[in-house]
């Protein structure tokens, strides 16, 4: 039994757990640093970010294009956390809004 006395069967849960699972890339970062600040304000905002690391590992830089790190959402965050990230762009924390995606 859930609290509260209900109870969510294991197709709900499954279900609830699929749609965590149901990423949406939001943000290209080009670095470190940016992924950070990304992830940190989707977190402050209640969001669960989740980073897919573009790097090519052959090559010793790790910035730019070669260090590539997209920040992805749940689906049904997607629309908050890209109204999140242009409000950081307004606001100078985010430098771009070009990689918002």
């Amino acid at each position: 039994m859930a609290s509260g006395g209900v109870e969510v069967s294991r197709s709900s849960r499954r279900g609830v757990l699929l749609a965590l699972l149901d990423l949406v890339e939001v943000y290209i970062a080009l670095d470190v640093i940016e992924v950070s600040v990304v992830t940190s304000l989707l977190e402050s905002a209640g969001m669960e970010p989740r980073i897919r690391d573009m790097t090519i590992r052959s090559y010793p830089v790790t910035v730019g294009p070669l260090g590539e790190k997209r920040v992805a959402v749940p689906r049904l965050q997607a629309g908050l956390a890209r109204e999140t990230l242009r409000r950081a762009v307004e606001d100078g924390v985010l430098g771009s809004a070009e990689r918002i995606l």
